[in-house]
């Protein structure tokens, strides 16, 4: 996933006993999380796609 989006910051932590799943935090402090518990690679990448989409409709800070 880094490799294929190199300009994305994405950071990925292993853990034994958790819910896998995609947190994207977006301008203003807001955080959206979706799991992604038991998908196939194909499905997370559609669930870190809409995260993408719906980011782009919130407003952007000036930085």
């Amino acid at each position: 996933m880094k490799k294929a989006n190199p300009d994305f910051p994405i950071l990925v932590r292993e853990c034994s006993g958790v819910e896998a799943k995609l947190i994207a935090r977006y301008d203003f402090g807001v955080e959206k999380s979706v799991s992604v518990e038991g998908l196939d690679p194909g499905n997370v990448a559609k669930k870190l796609q809409e995260l993408l989409s719906e980011g782009a409709k919130l407003p952007r800070s000036g930085e």
